[in-house]
This record gives C-alpha cells, structure tokens and sequence, in this order.
C-alpha cells in the first residue's frame, strides 16, 4: 500500500506501480483505438516528472511538463523526506536506491527522439540550477534535440508556476505547437485550462 507519495513509480522500490500506470494508459489507447502517438502527457513538478518518465517511456507523441524534477533521488531525500521514505522504505540500501531514482529521467531518454518535448520553468525557480539545467544538458549530451524551452522569469517562486502552467499548455497544444490546424476546437478558447 502506498503511504504517502510514490511519483506513479514505486513503493518501497518495487517498481510494479509504474509498469501497472503503463499498462493502464495503454489500455485505455487501445480500448478507445487511440495511437500511442496522439497521447500528449502533461503535467507540473511532481505530475510533470511523471509526465516527461511516463511520456518517454511509453513514446508518446508530445510530452508538456513544467519544472519536473530531474534528479528524483536528491529531490525526495533533500526535499521530500516524506515521498523518499515511502519509495525507498527501510528494506533497501539507501545509496543504491539513490543512484536508482536519480537515474530514471535520464535512463528513458532515447538516441532517436520521436517524443517532442515541451518544457517550462524559471531561473527564479529553487530546481532550476539543480534539476532543470542538467536536464537540458543530459538532452543535448545524448543527443536528443526534440524539444523546447520555456524559461519565464515572470515567474517568481516554484509554486507560482501554477498560475502560468495552463496558459503553457493551452499555447502549446492549441496554437500549433502540438495539434495540426485542423485539430484546433473551432469557435474554442482557452481561458485558464479551459476550451470553452
């Protein structure tokens, strides 16, 4: 049973949860006859780590994600102690279980990108040094160069990136970025993540 916080990923490092939230996206595509590339995920720090991890894994067609958390390890040992103990547990050792989680990002990350990333944060944000700069280096290192970045200094705290986050996606989906023009809602639009 999960306690208090998992990332989608892992309980007491045991993995099943992450492969069991797989298999239930590819479920539900194959259920509503939904290709894996028309999936965008999205998501914002804890969700955006599971959007760009779930995203790469399961080779979507766009990945939306704003300050995800790059180094999982330090970012829920240093930060999160809560969300660390609960992945880890008591059975594990701590160090292995560290480079593990660091590790899970940068792992996924393909030699030929088919995934389009799209990505938001802040050099005002407390991760931006820490875990949104060594993302973008592992990127370019790999050689992955699918992708986009926002950095918006409007943005003043890690918490404010809620209020930016929606008019991110909407641009992003809605103004040509992700959907082709035919795609786009006719007579719709997107007041604070919602097409009306």
């Amino acid at each position: 049973m999960v306690d208090d916080g998992c990332f989608y990923l892992c309980h007491h490092m045991d993995f099943t949860l992450a492969d069991e939230v797989c298999n239930l996206i590819r479920t539900v595509c194959r259920t509503r006859n939904i290709p894996m590339d028309h999936v965008i995920t999205v998501g914002s720090c804890k969700g955006g780590f599971a959007a760009v991890y779930f995203g790469l894994r399961l080779c979507v067609r766009h990945i939306i994600s704003a300050v995800p958390p790059f180094y999982l390890g330090t970012f829920c040992r240093d930060t999160h102690n809560h969300y660390w103990e609960d992945m880890v547990g008591s059975d594990c050792d701590p160090a292995e279980a560290f480079h593990l989680l660091n590790r899970q990002i940068s792992d996924l990350i393909p030699q030929e990108p088919n995934t389009k990333l799209h990505l938001l944060s802040s050099e005002h944000d407390k991760f931006y040094q820490s875990h949104f700069l060594p993302m973008l280096e592992c990127l370019k290192k790999t050689g992955y160069d699918n992708f986009d970045v926002t950095v918006n200094n409007r943005i003043k705290t890690h918490n404010g990136i809620s209020n930016y986050s929606p008019d991110f996606v909407c641009s992003t989906v809605f103004f040509g970025a992700v959907l082709p023009h035919e795609d786009h809602p006719l007579g719709g639009r997107c007041d604070q993540g919602h097409v009306g």
